[in-house]
């Protein structure tokens, strides 16, 4: 698991945080990696009945790391933010955002 995404369950709650608030929570693909990781794993988790994403306090995220994204482009559908997006997808479980602040696409 990356050093900026953070997870804890709790009450049924499995919450995924983003914790880069130096680059506005911009995601790498390290980052694409333990998100999908995390929903697979809070998917796993009979205890778990609601999966929670979210940033800091006054951004969600600022989409791509363009750095990382330049340096490692997506080479097919098999890329982590491909991954994560089809986990997100197929959660079975109700995934809800709590956006504060900026909220860029990926």
């Amino acid at each position: 698991m990356t050093q900026h995404i953070f997870t804890e369950a709790k009450n049924g709650v499995q919450t995924i945080e983003i914790r880069r608030p130096e680059k506005k929570n911009a995601l790498t693909i390290e980052m694409y990696t333990a998100l999908a990781a995390a929903i697979l794993r809070a998917e796993s988790d009979n205890a778990v009945r609601v999966i929670l994403i979210q940033g800091q306090p006054g951004v969600f995220t600022s989409g791509n790391d363009v750095q990382d994204f330049l340096n490692n482009p997506p080479s097919g559908l098999d890329a982590p933010a491909f991954q994560f997006l089809r986990t997100l997808i197929h959660a079975n479980k109700p995934v809800v955002a709590a956006v504060a602040g900026n909220a860029v696409g990926i």
